[in-house]
């Protein structure tokens, strides 16, 4: 009777464990966090086929990009990313940025656009919680690239 209840123990305690796991194989499920979390976003797919989720945080816009997918299906990771068009977006200020951050990365691009990006890694999946945590790290990092390169 023991075994029996230990091992459906283990069971419940694994789907619920699944059920709080999000990954980039689901962009539906990341789409409701956003908008669970207050972000205005929709789900699309882009240039190559694979999904994207357009966002506007405030006055800013960003998107969420899938990458590791297969035929637009299976994507294993995410990245946050916002261009900046401003004249104080030289590759030194950016610099400057990079120098200070552990998570994001910042580049000027062909266009002259200060780009900010912050991966996430979702392969196997990832709890709710830590996909909302780099969520908000996203929200913060925004409006202060954004103040940076202006």
């Amino acid at each position: 009777m023991r075994l029996a209840t230990l091992a459906l123990a283990v069971s419940t305690t694994s789907a619920l464990a699944q059920a709080d796991r999000v990954g980039a194989d689901d962009p539906a499920a990341l789409l409701q966090l956003m908008r669970d979390a207050g972000v205005k976003s929709s789900l699309g797919i882009d240039g190559w086929g694979d999904p994207t989720i357009e966002a506007r945080s405030g006055d800013v816009a960003w998107e969420v990009l899938f990458h590791g997918c297969t035929d637009g299906a299976g994507c294993t990771n995410v990245m946050f990313a916002a261009g900046f068009a401003s004249p104080g977006a030289t590759p030194d200020r950016v610099n400057e940025w990079n120098a200070a951050q552990l998570y994001s990365r910042a580049f000027v691009d062909d266009t002259g656009e200060a780009v900010l990006e912050l991966p996430i890694n979702t392969t196997g999946g990832i709890s709710t919680a830590a996909f909302s945590d780099g969520l908000d790290w996203w929200l913060t990092l925004l409006p202060e690239f954004r103040d940076h390169v202006q």
